[in-house]
């Protein structure tokens, strides 16, 4: 996809400005100084109205779109208050639906698709040279400003980049500016799952490359699980938009890698790294299947209005005890639908669901890739509880097509 092709008047760099400021980052998401955490929100509720503003549609409609809007955030509203959330939690859940809602009415989809890759090219492409001087000059990395998040973990950070403060491991896992790998492996695989099933943008190889690259040095399992999957669906698509034999020349070098460390590599640092924490039962795997199975019993009996995220640690722990499974008093939700559920029942939940689902659709080009690329996303959230706008652009793109708009 070309610049020139790009005909919507909006300008881009709102969406440059959200991205970068998102609570998916360490520095504005997780950052244990709490001055930095208003940031996204005032900038969200900036550029909400900016949008809005400056922006106005000449027909005004109101559909699937609108209506889901008003009642997720009513949803929430009364989640809240009933479970007695504070202010701030409230405002900042309202601002991530209303972003996603305003980024769909106002930016044509390949728009949005066209600004999310560049800037991940970016932003990978400054990780990977990072990721290159912490092992070659760390002592220049560590002249960055310390950002410590909320778990007391330390990072490296200059805003468009960013590195774990623990540089004397083996492997050092890349986190660009997100709160941890597996968050920035995420938005890899979606900048990636954009190149192979909607971009048409000449230089899609190259960013392929590395976005990829960029990837394996995350290190990120469910990252690593999800790209095997997305590139099993590239190669056996017949239909899809972008056709490179280079592609798949990697896609086969990348899933006969993974297959080797699996079968070979049991012994190895980074098959210990890997898999070794899914099939030992450790804690992050413990944490994932109690995320699925406890955040969905909770909705279930909280239907109407959840619990609130407020309430999520607590619940989560009790859950956990009493659970069939052995998870232990886990107080952790870490995925992103079940999530949904948890915090505001299953209506908002459902309402999540069908729209993510719908978007699912609006990508894939067949029955089979449509169900595969669905897999994919909920492989990816179910290691990640994202608050940020992403999923809401994704949940009110899939209404919009559902109700026809232009896309």
């Amino acid at each position: 996809m070309h610049k020139s092709t790009l005909l919507s008047r909006i300008p881009l760099w709102p969406l440059y400005i959200l991205l970068l400021t998102s609570t998916d980052t360490v520095l504005f998401g997780t950052n244990s100084n709490n001055t930095f955490l208003y940031i996204p929100r005032i900038i969200g509720a900036f550029l909400i109205l900016f949008l809005l503003i400056l922006y106005k549609r000449k027909k005004i409609s109101f559909g699937i779109h609108e209506v889901s809007l008003l009642i997720m955030c009513f949803i929430v509203i009364i989640s809240c208050l009933f479970n007695k959330a504070d202010f701030g939690t409230l405002v900042s859940r309202i601002i991530a639906i209303c972003t996603g809602y305003t980024i769909a009415l106002k930016y044509r989809h390949k728009d949005f698709v066209y600004a999310f890759s560049k800037f991940m090219y970016f932003i990978a492409t400054v990780a990977i040279i990072t990721h290159v001087l912490a092992y070659l000059l760390p002592d220049l990395i560590k002249l960055m400003p310390i950002v410590v998040n909320t778990a007391n973990n330390s990072f490296y950070n200059f805003l468009i980049g960013g590195i774990g403060a623990n540089l004397s491991v083996f492997l050092i896992r890349s986190s660009s500016i997100f709160w941890e790998p597996g968050a920035f492996a995420v938005y890899l695989v979606i900048a990636i799952m954009f190149e192979t099933f909607v971009s048409r943008s000449r230089t899609y190889f190259k960013k392929m490359i590395v976005f990829i690259t960029c990837l394996v040095i995350t290190f990120s399992t469910t990252g690593y699980i999800a790209l095997a999957f997305l590139l099993i669906i590239y190669i056996t698509n017949k239909n899809n938009p972008v056709k490179s034999s280079s592609l798949k020349i990697v896609s086969v070098v990348f899933l006969t890698s993974l297959c080797l460390i699996l079968v070979l590599g049991e012994q190895t640092i980074i098959y210990e790294k890997l898999f070794a924490k899914v099939v030992n039962y450790e804690s992050t795997s413990v944490t994932r299947y109690a995320s699925l199975i406890n955040g969905f019993e909770i909705a279930i009996n909280n239907p109407w209005y959840g619990i609130s995220p407020v309430n999520m640690r607590t619940f989560m722990a009790a859950y956990a005890q009493q659970s069939m499974f052995v998870f232990g008093a886990n107080p952790m939700n870490v995925n992103t639908l079940s999530y949904q559920f948890a915090a505001f029942g299953i209506i908002f939940g459902m309402f999540f669901l069908i729209g993510t689902i719908k978007y699912m659709n609006k990508i894939g080009n067949s029955k089979t890739s449509r169900i595969a690329l669905l897999i994919v996303l909920l492989l990816l959230y179910s290691g990640e509880a994202f608050y940020s706008f992403l999923p809401f652009i994704f949940v009110f793109y899939g209404f919009k097509s559902w109700e026809g708009g232009s896309q």
